[in-house]
């Protein structure tokens, strides 16, 4: 839904507030219909290089890791455009009450340090640190999100919160047209 509404010329920072309203998100759904007869969908995010490979698309929307390793384990010619990519953190939490609390606090202290954090540059998932960067391989970097953060969109958990379910019931209405 971001995305058409991108491609429809909504500024980034604007398209939570459009997308808010019916008729945001009626142009929203008026953009997917315009290119409705041109769009592959897929199930799982191992489709996208093939397609690409394959002929069966000539642009695709994936997880990065799985571009990553098609172009440098498979030597696929692909490239990243991340432009107007919607991206998101992850975020670790504990139960309340759970009797290893010390360990659970000692385990998300390492897992967000430095060094760890470093290591996702082997899948091309950015480090959310940027202490991180400079321990990051330099040729992997142009290919990480994080280092494009300045031309994407974060997704709004509380916007999906809010209209995720009817969004979602309105989209598989419009898959099914």
């Amino acid at each position: 839904m971001e995305w058409a509404l991108i491609a429809d010329g909504v500024p980034i920072d604007e398209v939570y507030g459009v997308l808010s309203t019916p008729e945001g998100q009626q142009r929203a759904f008026d953009k997917l219909d315009s290119i409705r007869d041109s769009v592959v969908w897929f199930d799982s995010w191992s489709q996208a290089p093939v397609l690409l490979n394959d002929g069966g698309a000539v642009i695709v929307q994936s997880a990065n890791g799985r571009i990553f390793d098609a172009v440098v384990q498979e030597n696929r010619p692909f490239e990243m455009v991340f432009d107007g990519q919607v991206f998101d953190l992850d975020v670790w939490a504990i139960v309340r009450g759970t009797e290893k609390i010390d360990l659970a606090h000692e385990f998300i202290a390492f897992a967000t340090g430095t060094v760890p954090l470093a290591g996702m540059q082997d899948v091309a998932y950015g480090p959310t640190r940027r202490s991180s960067t400079p321990l990051v391989d330099p040729d992997v970097i142009p290919f990480l999100p994080s280092s494009h953060i300045d031309i994407g969109l974060k997704a709004d958990g509380v916007f999906w919160a809010d209209f995720g379910e009817t969004l979602g019931e309105q989209f598989n209405e419009w898959l099914l047209r």
